[in-house]
């Protein structure tokens, strides 16, 4: 993936990670299947001519989750082909079950641990700067 798009998809993952994707543009919903129409599409246009997709998920307290990053390649218009979103659909139900196992269990502890310190640091108290699902 070029250099600019993931600049461009990080930045609006942060926006995702900060609860502040109301009236961004390149932040939107998968309208096209309801197993994954709770989660984020962020889009990105790159230098080369193409557009990127990522696809993230904010529902779990310990933060976002990217699902997935591909470039559009929609023969239809602007909507996501059914092949991509199976793909999607799978690598979301393996990511809660992942999020159950031993291995992700550790996984969330960790990233848990490191936001509290960078809140400490930062002098950052969790009650003011928490956002229910959002890290």
């Amino acid at each position: 993936m070029p250099d600019d798009v993931k600049d461009g998809i990080g930045h609006l993952l942060s926006q995702l990670q900060h609860g502040e994707e109301a009236g961004e543009p390149g932040i939107k919903r998968f309208h096209e299947d309801p197993r994954i129409a709770h989660l984020f599409k962020v889009l990105s246009d790159g230098k080369d001519g193409n557009t990127y997709r990522g696809v993230a998920a904010v529902e779990f307290e310990e933060g976002v989750w990217v699902i997935d990053v591909f470039r559009k390649q929609s023969t239809s218009g602007i909507s996501t082909p059914k092949k991509d979103i199976d793909r999607i659909a799978s690598r979301l139900s393996r990511l809660k079950e992942y999020r159950k196992s031993p291995e992700g269990l550790r996984a969330i502890a960790g990233m848990k641990a490191e936001y509290e310190a960078e809140q400490k640091k930062a002098g950052i108290g969790s009650s003011e700067f928490s956002k229910p699902g959002r890290r």
